[in-house]
């Protein structure tokens, strides 16, 4: 027995000197251009590889460095996928059972280029095309076997790959819209990512950190995806998107700098499910539920309550009279630029792409706004709102422009429906003119009523003395 067990360890060493010996002597770069060609076939694309090496980390660890996928010939443009390195650590065992078993596969400093013209289209080529030929040649490999089995009539051991994890480290994700105008630059950096188990068909484990507009991480994403086949279009069972205080102007096309424009720092999370990953019906399935919060939020160069009091045109003189009557002390109010408001929390859900909000509160020091709003995949807002006047400063407008009692509610607050709506983070202040005329109409009717039936009533007689 135990020179049986010696057998065995010498002939276990004699094969770890022989692998030891093969990746030292075995120069895999030669074959380099052959796999360069192999991609460029698969991929339809140009690649480079700057150089192919062997080592050994428990494993058989082939190295590529310098690798590129371009989008043409032209070499000025830059590459649709780069990387410092990838590595992939390959089991020797299953080798021997034409079992290629990747326990992990590493892309080091990544950039990844994706962009959408200016009609509409989006170029994903560099994501989408290794995966492509992979999967049209998983699907055919069956039928190529089966018809090499039929030839023969000795089916032949396929070729099984799996990888155990893969991960991207430092990573970067250029996004360029040119649909817009002026274009949209966008740059997610300091990307990690991790995936495993890389199964064609089965739910992987997906985790997502980088840092969108700012160099510190602060965007985070989990979930369980399954690939699109040739028997599914692919989908995402659960996610969990979290995005911590990014500046608003990073999120959308920038207006012109006179434009009324939302700032401030948003906080989102939230959790939903991606039925299908078919880009005609991504965004139609999505369905999410979350909460958004917003940090020192301003509406920049707008004048929230100066608008409505301006757009109150059926008053004439309305503005002239506030800025002669009213007391000095809200003036500062009217001539403010920017309209400052309370930090926002908001619930929403999104369903068929629209992201919609319910029981919205916004308020400034003077005035709060409640209602309901929406905004689209295309960033088109649509807020609905009754805007309410703190009670100080309706009873001094009232006192300013006595027609505006009209619109006083109960509780002494100037009150009137209001839309906010416009393409994020350009906004437009829209107040109900057909509400604000008929109270005031049916105030100066009560008025010429109450005035009418004074002058239609009988004079009162004199009082008769008790000495009559």
């Amino acid at each position: 027995m135990k020179k049986c067990l010696l057998i065995v360890g010498i002939l276990f060493l004699l094969l770890l000197v022989g692998v030891g010996v093969f990746i030292a002597t075995f120069d895999v770069d030669r074959y380099r251009p052959l796999i360069v060609a192999k991609l460029e076939e698969a991929t339809g694309k140009p690649v480079r590889i700057g150089h192919l090496s062997l080592g050994w980390n428990g494993g058989i660890a082939v190295q590529a460095r310098q690798i590129a996928l371009l989008d043409g010939p032209n070499t000025a443009q830059p590459p649709l996928i780069q990387a410092d390195a990838v590595s992939a650590l390959v089991e020797l065992a299953p080798l021997l059972r034409r079992d290629v078993r990747v326990a992990s596969l590493v892309l080091e400093r990544p950039t990844i280029e994706a962009r959408r013209d200016a009609q509409g289209r989006i170029n994903l080529l560099g994501i989408a095309a290794p995966a492509a030929p992979a999967q049209s040649a998983a699907a055919s490999t069956p039928l190529r076997a089966a018809s090499r089995a039929e030839s023969s009539n000795a089916a032949p051991t396929p070729v099984s790959l799996h990888i155990g994890s893969v991960r991207v480290e430092q990573g970067t994700v250029h996004w360029m819209d040119e649909s817009v105008r002026p274009a949209m630059d966008v740059w997610l950096k300091s990307v990690t990512l991790t995936v495993q188990p890389v199964i064609p068909g089965r739910p992987m484990a997906v985790d997502v950190s980088a840092a969108l507009a700012q160099e510190r991480p602060n965007l985070r994403l989990r979930g369980q995806v399954t690939l699109p086949d040739a028997s599914q279009p692919g989908k995402v069972a659960g996610f969990h998107l979290s995005l911590e205080r990014i500046a608003v102007e990073h999120l959308f096309a920038p207006p012109a700098s006179d434009e009324p424009q939302l700032r401030g720092l948003v906080t989102v999370a939230w959790d939903g499910a991606l039925p299908t990953l078919a880009s005609d019906q991504l965004l139609k399935q999505l369905s999410a539920r979350g909460r958004l919060k917003v940090e020192q939020p301003v509406v920049a160069n707008l004048n929230l309550l100066r608008v409505v009091l301006e757009r109150l045109s059926m008053l004439p003189g309305l503005m002239q009279a506030l800025e002669s009557r009213l007391p000095p002390s809200y003036h500062t109010t009217l001539a403010a630029t920017d309209t400052v408001l309370q930090p926002v929390d908001l619930a929403f859900t999104v369903e068929q792409g629209v992201l919609r909000f319910q029981d919205v509160a916004l308020a400034t020091d003077t005035v709060r706004m409640t209602g309901t709003g929406q905004v689209g995949m295309d960033g088109q807002l649509f807020l609905s709102s009754r805007l309410r006047i703190e009670p100080e400063l309706s009873a001094a407008l009232i006192k300013s422009v006595e027609e505006l009692d009209g619109l006083a509610n109960a509780a002494g607050e100037l009150e009137l429906p209001l839309a906010i709506q416009g393409q994020l983070p350009r906004v437009s202040v829209i107040p109900d003119l057909n509400y604000v005329a008929s109270k005031l109409l049916a105030t100066k009717a009560q008025d010429l009523i109450g005035d009418l039936l004074k002058r239609l009533a009988p004079d009162e007689p004199p009082p008769v003395s008790p000495s009559q």
